[in-house]
């Protein structure tokens, strides 16, 4: 409850702490993972950089941790870490693209109907963004689109555009999209 400079330090080990619980003991945790999620993205509200940074490491190994057990946290977590995606801080951003990525890979009927969402997101993370936030952007889109090409449950909902299964075709058209898109800058940038 402190929220003195001082506390900071704190305040992001006792997140960090709790990141490392359930990546490594997962369902074993128990059922306080729920309350866990609401307490940590009602955090995310009031952090600073550093602490929303923190804070989408740990829901990111929540995820990994919980697996497919988590599901009803998942859409709570999708919706912050889509808020993040677009945040004026940079690890903020790859912290979130993080996070995503691994509900692509648990949970990707989340994903179903938000294809063109996702992806149109995607790429607006990437203008005026550094080096590290595009990588770990680039593996969020390129895990999202290989999801709607080689689902790994065969019982999953195909991923959808339009009501119709995503062909290759489409794929490569939601890509070219963001990069014939005007305006967005992030190919034009000079950093490396």
């Amino acid at each position: 409850k402190d929220d003195s400079p001082s506390y900071l330090p704190t305040r992001l080990a006792a997140v960090a702490c709790i990141g490392g619980m359930y990546e490594k003991l997962g369902r074993m945790v128990g059922r306080s993972y729920e309350e866990t999620v609401t307490l940590l993205i009602k955090a995310l509200k009031n952090a600073e950089s550093q602490g929303r940074c923190e804070i989408m490491m740990t829901l990111q190994k929540v995820v990994i941790g919980l697996g497919g057990a988590g599901g009803n946290v998942h859409k709570d977590i999708l919706k912050a870490a889509r808020t993040c995606m677009t945040d004026r801080s940079m690890i903020v951003r790859s912290g979130a693209a993080k996070c995503m990525k691994e509900l692509v890979i648990v949970a990707p009927q989340l994903f179903t109907s938000e294809l063109d969402s996702t992806a149109s997101l995607c790429f607006r993370a990437l203008d005026g963004s550094n080096y590290d936030v595009r990588c770990d952007v680039a593996k969020l889109l390129g895990t999202l689109l290989a999801a709607t090409q080689q689902p790994k449950n065969p019982q999953q909902q195909p991923m959808l555009i339009k009501g119709k299964p995503v062909k290759l075709e489409d794929v490569f058209s939601i890509l070219s999209t963001g990069f014939l898109r005007g305006g967005t800058g992030f190919l034009r940038s000079s950093n490396p």
